[in-house]
């Protein structure tokens, strides 16, 4: 048994020296024109310095090599240079400035991270993608230019560089990570490009000197925290087709006086204007954000866009909807009206009597229905079509219950029988009359 073990153990120990070996001998050293040393991977065709992975005080860099500048050429040794390599240049603070290749496709991950002694970088048109952390935590990093065909931009690119205070990404970006300027506390100007359709989580965090942004219009998610304590900025109007803000979003942002959401938007948690103390938002009468606004006591005011007037406090508008059926007040029993989808719903049993109709409930297929004379109707919990007197018509929004109340769409119903309905949206007061 012990022989077979250590033929076993043998075995293990000529596959891992063999390993080694084809590892090293895809490295291949190199000194550039000033003397530091590089190693490029002969299959991947990256770059790397010497002894990268170490840092500084393990390596004993010599004095020679100190405060050197970087030209990575675009081929060594006839090989093209396609990328900066994972770690490649990871705490190298003898570096003072870089200049990257024509020829460069990618920049791995942490390739500069703690290189705190560059203070500019041009990413070259070459290349498509900047991996996780690429430049994090370099302190004087400054100046960033980056080229037309950069697509992604990955987590916590720039996180830490509090230097930088403008960047401009290019059209041509697709799409940046979670934490990607996280704590760029000087960070005042930053232009985003028309096409990102994506921006991860706590992107914008702790750009403590961020004012305002234009966001794209690809934006369907606001993702967690995306700007939590960006404590400069001031107003901020959403783009068209955002469908989601999700938690702490604009948490902290204690600055935010004017904020516009648009009418595609359906659902914002609760928290994402937690410590906003003196937001107020603005958005089109009847929309998902208007209810929002009044559900948290915000202020809110009824408009198209951003503008200098004085905001309509949550005093002005009432924190309810008043429904009249032929001048009378119609009292609900339970659940009150709400706005969904820019639709009022109200609870079944209430608007289908006071309109006359005679109510019938069919638990197992859940459908509503109800008959006023010759005119009978049909609704489904859920479906997109009633039926009146046989005919499908269609429902921006389907009826469906609510806190267990069954709710229906209140001027389906009253088209229905006859009737005409008007809303005013200062007074949030329905009048349904015959």
């Amino acid at each position: 048994m012990k022989r077979k073990t250590a033929l076993f153990m043998a075995m293990i120990s000529m596959f891992a020296s063999a390993s080694t070996v084809s590892a090293a001998d895809k490295m291949h050293e190199y000194k550039l024109d000033n003397g530091y040393e590089v190693e490029i991977n002969t299959v991947s065709h990256e770059i790397f310095s010497k002894n990268h992975g170490q840092k500084n005080s393990d390596t004993a860099v010599s004095a020679t090599v100190k405060y050197v500048e970087i030209n990575i050429p675009e081929s060594i040794d006839s090989m093209p240079i396609t990328g900066i390599g994972s770690g490649a240049f990871t705490d190298r603070d003898e570096i003072s400035k870089v200049t990257l290749p024509s020829s460069l496709q990618t920049i791995g991950e942490k390739a500069f991270w703690g290189a705190d002694s560059f203070s500019s970088i041009t990413v070259p048109n070459s290349v498509t993608s900047i991996g996780k952390s690429a430049f994090e935590s370099c302190d004087l990093l400054s100046s960033v230019s980056l080229g037309s065909g950069l697509k992604t931009i990955g987590d916590f690119t720039f996180k830490n560089c509090k230097s930088i205070r403008s960047i401009k990404l290019p059209d041509s970006v697709e799409s940046i990570g979670q934490g990607t300027f996280e704590n760029c506390k000087s960070l005042k100007s930053l232009s985003l490009g028309k096409n990102i359709n994506d921006i991860g989580g706590g992107a914008f965090k702790g750009c403590s000197s961020l004012e305002n942004l234009a966001l794209p219009d690809g934006l369907t998610i606001l993702k967690s925290n995306t700007f939590d304590s960006c404590t400069s900025l001031y107003s901020l109007t959403l783009p068209n087709g955002l469908k989601t803000i999700e938690n702490g979003v604009f948490g902290n942002c204690s600055s935010l006086k004017k904020i516009y959401i648009p009418a595609t938007v359906k659902n914002i948690s609760k928290n994402a204007f937690d410590g906003c103390e003196n937001v107020v938002i603005y958005c089109k009468n009847g929309t998902y954000a208007q209810q929002y606004a009044l559900d948290k006591k915000i202020p809110v005011m009824v408009a198209d866009k951003i503008d200098g007037e004085a905001p309509v406090v949550e005093e002005a508008i009432p924190d309810h909807i008043t429904v009249f059926v032929n001048n009378e007040e119609l009292v609900f029993k339970n659940a009150q009206p709400v706005i969904v989808d820019g639709r009022t719903l109200v609870p079944m049993r209430d608007i289908f009597e006071a309109l006359g109709l005679i109510v019938g409930w069919d638990g197992e297929t859940k459908t509503v229905t109800g008959k006023k004379g010759v005119t009978n109707i049909s609704l489904t919990i859920g479906k997109t079509k009633m039926l009146v007197n046989g005919a499908e018509q269609p429902l921006d929004v389907p009826a469906q219950i609510i806190s267990g109340s069954t709710m229906v769409p209140l001027r389906a119903i009253s088209n229905s029988v006859g009737c005409k309905v008007t809303w005013d949206q200062n007074t949030r007061t329905i009048n349904i009359n015959d």
